[in-house]
């Protein structure tokens, strides 16, 4: 599995959140929930074979300094989310709870995507139908005395958008935000609208790939 993520914070070109392009692989396994349930949950797997192309892309700038890709959304953030993607919905809502506005438990350690598939039938058409659930804190750290910290951040919380903090990173109490992105196909929220999510099926150049393993040019 790949990412690809952007966020536009405000009206200023200037102030687009990217990966910068397309990360990955990330190696994952989904196992169904059995004959009995209709729910099949992304889980992340440590594999040698891909975290050596875990790299942040040229217009990488979800963090200023692209050294701090691998706890953002590197190997690190990888091995992090695999302690904790067996939790239930309650820790989820805010994974970072104890990191927030203190450091008397170090810094947040941030996490990928969780993604959940839920099976179905049309009701009127009575064809199988598949929704998707993604559940991500996306961590963001913008330096003290930047628009970032000091203007955007603090009128994205106070407008009602889906952002949380503040969380203790590089020692700091005041220096970690989160985007909380919960999107669900079956109910997608107006507030997301600015949100590019687009989920691929298929292979990317340069990366070990079996085609026929997958759905080719699939989009969801």
């Amino acid at each position: 599995m790949g990412l690809y993520s952007r966020y536009m914070a405000t009206q200023d070109d200037s102030q687009l959140l990217s990966t910068g392009g397309w990360i990955g692989p990330y190696t994952v396994l989904a196992p169904d929930g059995g004959n009995t349930s209709n729910t099949t949950k992304l889980l992340y797997s440590n594999a040698q074979a891909t975290t050596q192309f875990l790299t942040p892309p040229y217009h990488y700038n979800i963090t200023l300094d692209p050294l701090d890709f691998d706890r953002i959304l590197g190997v690190a953030a990888q091995t992090s989310t695999i302690a904790v993607q067996g939790e239930g919905k309650e820790f989820m809502k805010d994974p970072f709870k104890k990191y927030k506005s203190t450091c008397e438990n170090g810094d947040v350690k941030p996490l990928l995507p969780l993604l959940q598939f839920e099976k179905g039938i049309d009701d009127e058409s009575e064809n199988k139908t598949m929704s998707i659930k993604v559940d991500w804190h996306l961590f963001s750290f913008p330096k003290k005395g930047t628009p970032m910290r000091e203007k955007v951040f603090p009128l994205l919380m106070n407008n009602g958008f889906p952002v949380t903090g503040l969380y203790c990173y590089n020692n700091d109490p005041e220096e970690g935000y989160a985007f909380d992105f919960s999107f669900n196909s079956e109910n997608p929220s107006k507030i997301y609208s600015k949100a590019d999510f687009t989920l691929n099926a298929g292979c990317e150049e340069g990366i070990p790939c079996e085609p026929e393993l997958c759905c080719s040019n699939l989009k969801r």
